[in-house]
């Protein structure tokens, strides 16, 4: 079922409850549907052989309009067969369904919190023992005492122990930025054919067990180089849960470079308001020492939950408190953009129809439209952007279709495009995203993705 054939449902069962209105009021209504298909295709590039109706009085415009819908239907959105999504309704039945599926997640968090730590216990009391990390020097950090002092982080991860090629290409982009890499892999172990590729790029290579994830791996770098990581400039701590960059990561690296504080690229406000860890650069002398102490001082856990609670969340609200931390795609600048995209308001339709429930999809304001009508419009809107603050998407997740293509961001999660935990209709298309511009191509992504 594709996205549109929803769409076109929830806009008919419009025009049937509309039926008990005037019909001049019913014609102006499947007219105004019939532009906003119209202007979605226009924004889509489609060229349709059915010209956008100019009037709904006549028999041939009703007609017009018809054929443009149905056209619309077979060109804008293309099947989607890696995923099967099924139309949610307001049901008590589904509501209930609803509420099964959140205790089931409820139920993952507490086997992950307490499996996490029985291991944890396990680890203290040396019944489970860690293998002691392998570091290999390719060549010091900071030759020569070289200014400024930038030092980047890479937390790496592959179940068959593998360095793709798009890894290196995200190597290559800190290394122009001007970051002596730090590479710590979490995976079995790292073939010398691979840190052959990674000297070109990283001044040292970490191999280690992975406790604590992306947050242990920083924690065990500054602990192991302590004597070379003091004094920094600048301090980036990323990974490899990304594909790309599809787009240049050099201006959005600047961005976080202009000013002093703590920076990340998006702000997600589930669990409290915190820079997503995909991404984190503290700029300035303070901020690096204070970033340093922060995860030097961490209790890394085995549990996803409680790292995400110790580190991602716990590390945005220290720094609150002694620095500027803003995200080059705040929350705010990404909500605006998703109610001025209706097209992105159509996809969250699909996946979060509570989000929706009594609104209508915003459209922009037409030629005479009537005063109560535009009033419902901006209530409409208003009411979306409190649902939107009061339940929260991941803007990696939910929103990346909106990062992608309004924003440019250089980033999609890789777990959206392998298991897509929140059924979005725009990751089968990730692709369409890769131009012949685009750092990385996409049978390099692919064969990234094949090793995860």
């Amino acid at each position: 079922m594709t996205l549109f054939s929803k769409t076109s449902r929830i806009q008919a069962a419009r025009i049937d409850r509309s039926r008990a209105r005037s019909p001049a009021t019913t014609r102006s209504i499947r007219f105004s549907i019939c532009a906003n298909l119209a202007h979605l295709a226009t924004r889509k590039n489609i060229e349709l052989s059915v010209a956008r109706p100019s009037s709904m009085e006549t028999r041939s415009g009703r007609r017009e309009c018809f054929r443009l819908v149905q056209e619309l239907e077979a060109t804008l959105m293309r099947r989607v067969q890696d995923y099967s999504y099924r139309t949610r309704r307001r049901t008590p039945l589904a509501r209930l369904r609803a509420r099964y599926s959140r205790l089931f997640l409820h139920l993952d968090n507490v086997r992950d919190i307490v499996g996490g730590s029985c291991k944890d216990l396990l680890l203290k009391s040396s019944l489970m023992r860690l293998a002691p990390p392998e570091v290999h020097h390719n060549h010091p950090l900071f030759p020569d005492g070289s200014r400024p002092r930038r030092l980047c982080l890479f937390a790496s991860y592959s179940k068959t122990s593998v360095v793709s090629d798009m890894v290196l290409e995200q190597l290559r982009a800190y290394r122009q930025a001007g970051f002596s890499i730090v590479f710590v892999s979490m995976s079995a172990g790292v073939s010398k054919p691979d840190l052959e590729r990674l000297s070109g790029f990283c001044a040292t290579v970490i191999r280690r067990d992975n406790h604590g994830l992306d947050f242990g791996a920083w924690a065990d770098a500054l602990r192991l180089l302590a004597g070379e990581t003091t004094g920094l400039d600048s301090l980036l701590l990323t990974n490899d849960s990304n594909i790309g960059p599809i787009s240049p990561l050099g201006p959005w690296i600047e961005k976080c470079l202009a000013s002093e504080g703590i920076f990340g690229l998006t702000e997600s406000l589930q669990g409290g308001a915190h820079l997503q860890s995909y991404f984190l650069l503290g700029h300035g002398r303070r901020a690096t020492e204070d970033l340093t102490a922060f995860l030097r001082k961490l209790r890394v856990s085995f549990s996803k939950w409680i790292l995400i609670q110790r580190g991602e969340i716990g590390l945005t609200s220290a720094m609150r408190q002694r620095h500027f931390v803003a995200a080059v795609i705040d929350h705010e600048t990404l909500e605006n953009a998703v109610l001025d995209d209706i097209e992105a308001q159509l996809e969250l339709s699909v996946v979060c129809p509570d989000l929706f429930a009594n609104f209508a999809i915003d459209q922009p304001p037409s030629a005479g439209i009537h005063d109560l009508q535009e009033a419902r419009r901006i209530r409409d809107r208003y009411g979306l952007r409190r649902r939107l603050f009061n339940f929260p998407l991941n803007p990696t997740h939910q929103l990346a279709s909106v990062l992608v293509k309004t924003f440019k961001f250089p980033f999609i999660k890789t777990e959206l495009i392998v298991k897509n935990p929140a059924r979005m209709p725009f990751a089968p298309d990730w692709r369409y995203c890769i131009d012949d511009q685009s750092p990385c191509s996409v049978e390099m992504i692919e064969r990234h993705i094949a090793g995860r």
